[in-house]
């Protein structure tokens, strides 16, 4: 491997990092091996070695509802105000 690398930072949540590193240890994997390979099928292939799909709309919704997308309201009156398209 070349001597010539550089550093690449990503965020991800603790659980998913841990998921994926026991995951990758158990088929002989590092992280970076990992995240290497990934790469290197990117250029090989000119394209994400995987076809990315959209989400069904329970997936779609419980996304949303993780990550707090969508109006709150501070009262049951707003909330019905909202719903009834009172202006």
């Amino acid at each position: 491997m070349s001597t010539d690398t550089t550093r690449v930072q990503i965020r991800t949540s603790k659980q998913l990092k841990q998921q994926a590193t026991e995951t990758l240890g158990r088929m002989g994997l590092d992280m970076t091996g990992a995240i290497n390979m990934y790469l290197q099928q990117i250029v090989n292939l000119q394209e994400l070695p995987f076809t990315p799909t959209a989400m069904d709309i329970n997936t779609q919704a419980r996304w949303e509802a993780e990550h707090h997308v969508g109006a709150t309201f501070s009262t049951v009156g707003e909330l019905m105000k909202d719903l009834n398209g009172d202006d």
